[in-house]
């Protein structure tokens, strides 16, 4: 009998494969690790989490690792992703099938990232595309600096030789 895992393709897990490093040096960094109901991406630089993935099959505590062109593979909206032992198995719309061989890897312990769980005092909202759009007015191989003054001012953003100033969509502060 085959052990077989299933994962529910999603726009934002299709989304999360730009968290995944595309550094030669890091290969334990090129795919997404699956594990129970949360799928996550990391570089080196940042950690991403998707939260309530529909998957089944998983025993607590067990991964697997997809890298980005095996989910880019998969177009078939209605179907899951299945996983059979070292197979990863993908459709496209036309129900073709792609078969990859699964590896294990050595993934950083994403649960041992030490992130500040109390409530922010202040919290400051936008776009990913106004995001987007500031940071490709950047160097990309330099270090940008984000000064948030308060909820209120616009957040400076800095590199060498270049400054912006971004507006904030929404402001919460807690009391």
């Amino acid at each position: 009998m085959t052990d077989q895992k299933t994962i529910e393709v999603t726009d934002s897990l299709k989304r999360i494969v730009n968290a995944v490093s595309k550094d030669q040096k890091r290969e334990q960094l090129k795919q997404v690790q699956v594990l129970n109901d949360k799928v996550h991406a990391c570089n080196g630089h940042i950690l991403v989490e998707l939260h309530n993935v529909v998957t089944d099959g998983f025993n607590n505590g067990e991964a697997i690792y997809l890298t980005p062109e095996m989910i880019k593979a998969h177009k078939h909206s209605s179907l899951p992703i299945v996983v059979e032992d070292d197979k990863v198995i993908t459709r496209d719309k036309k129900n073709n099938t792609f078969t990859f061989t699964h590896q294990d890897v050595t993934y950083p312990e994403v649960d041992r990232v030490k992130i500040e769980r109390n409530d922010p005092q202040t919290e400051i909202m936008f776009t990913p595309s106004v995001l987007i759009d500031l940071m490709k007015c950047f160097d990309k191989d330099k270090p940008v600096t984000f000064r948030i003054y308060n909820s209120k001012s616009p957040v400076k953003v800095t590199q060498p030789g270049i400054t912006a100033v971004l507006m904030i969509c929404e402001t919460k502060v807690k009391q």
